[in-house]
């Protein structure tokens, strides 16, 4: 028994020292394109690859490299790590500063994943904050997709939220094809009726 608790304890230990490794390894490349930290991370085991990428993209000080090292981590399905708030902040950091509809086109081509939903939406709202009108041009040229719909409703959302434009609101809901999430979209909607006292259409 005493020898299979230290054994125990190596391997927590082996594990603790590889992610501090990978940390390490991942800090240094912070500032290398998507390309060539994948091609650096490539024959490292999948666990510590996540990491070294993960530190990567924490450290990085490139926002144009965001998208592309999120694909990375969702390749070594490091899928705790795409739904953190640091990897929404990091894309929204990279929209913000001029690549709004780069990172809006980006979130279309996510995997249709339960860790990817909340991400998919942040991506494209700073697009649709920062104009309808070309926001709305560049929607009704998506394919017909569940990313799709969900770029309508949140669009319903930003026209609401930030331009305060329930016409452009409802115009999206009506462009939702799937009829159970166009009603969940329609409870979002309403739910911003109650808040404000809207009576109109």
């Amino acid at each position: 028994v005493q020898c299979l608790d230290r054994r125990q304890r190596l391997a927590r230990l082996d594990d603790r020292l590889a992610k501090v490794k990978a940390m390490l390894l991942g800090r240094r490349l912070a500032g290398k394109t998507p390309d060539e930290i994948a091609e650096e991370a490539a024959d490292l085991p999948e666990g510590v690859r996540a990491e070294v990428v993960w530190a990567a993209f924490k450290n990085n000080d490139k926002p144009e490299n965001g998208p592309g090292l999120v694909d990375l981590l969702i390749t070594a399905d490091a899928w705790d790590k795409v739904e953190q708030r640091e990897t929404v902040q990091q894309l929204q950091k990279f929209a913000r500063s001029g690549g709004a509809r780069e990172v809006a086109e980006w979130a279309t081509t996510l995997p249709v994943h339960q860790e990817t939903t909340e991400l998919f939406h942040r991506s494209v709202e700073p697009y649709f904050s920062e104009s309808l009108e070309s926001s709305r041009e560049w929607l009704v040229k998506l394919p017909p997709s569940v990313w799709r719909d969900r770029a309508f409703a949140e669009f319903s959302q930003v026209a609401l939220n930030v331009h305060h434009n329930s016409r452009a609101s409802r115009w999206a809901l009506e462009q939702i094809g799937d009829d159970d999430f166009k009603q969940e979209a329609e409870g979002w909607r309403s739910q911003w009726e109650k808040r404000t006292g809207w009576a109109g259409n």
